[in-house]
């Protein structure tokens, strides 16, 4: 199949598994999944580990499904949550000892989009944390960090005007860092 009827194949199963379509959702899964696998295996260093960051990723794209925009690439979307899911696992099992350095920069490198050439993502901390905002600024935050759309797209997307997207983004920042803080 080429690309670009993946893509096709992938966002129209997204769309009706929006609209309740079980058989398109289990489908959607399941596919998406044998697209991530070998991405997921080809990067972590624990192999044995794969099985269970695909789930988390699968996971995230469950939870976040309905902030899913058909305008863009279904499987790039997952990719983005693919890179985060990855970076978690790789903070929650990077062992510091005292002879190494605590460097989440090579983190960053190493899911960076030059390498990787995938999107953004959730870490499971942000996820609680998100969880816990008011609907409207979880959508906000998911359809600026998540899904990368401009204040502008943001704003025709939701109907509400630019100033009031950058409010509602400072304010769910602010909550967010205030919870992020407080679980330390």
């Amino acid at each position: 199949m080429e690309k670009k009827d993946k893509n096709l194949y992938f966002k129209n199963l997204a769309i009706q598994a929006q609209e309740g379509d079980e058989a398109c959702y289990r489908e959607l899964l399941l596919n998406i999944a044998d697209i991530l696998r070998p991405f997921i295996n080809k990067h972590t260093f624990n192999k044995d580990n794969t099985e269970d960051i695909l789930q988390d990723v699968l996971v995230g794209v469950h939870r976040a499904l309905h902030t899913y925009n058909p305008k863009y690439s279904f499987i790039t979307w997952s990719y983005a949550i693919c890179r985060y899911k990855m970076i978690d696992y790789i903070r929650k099992y990077q062992k510091i000892t005292d002879h190494e350095i605590n460097n989440d920069e090579y983190i960053e490198t190493f899911c960076a989009d030059e390498t990787n050439s995938i999107d953004e993502g959730f870490d499971e901390d942000l996820q609680i944390a998100l969880d816990a905002l008011p609907e409207r600024q979880r959508q906000v935050v998911l359809m600026l960090k998540v899904n990368e759309y401009s204040v502008k797209e943001v704003s025709k997307e939701l109907k509400i005007s630019v100033a009031n997207v950058k409010t509602t983004a400072h304010r769910a920042y602010k909550s967010l860092r205030e919870k992020l803080q407080k679980d330390r």
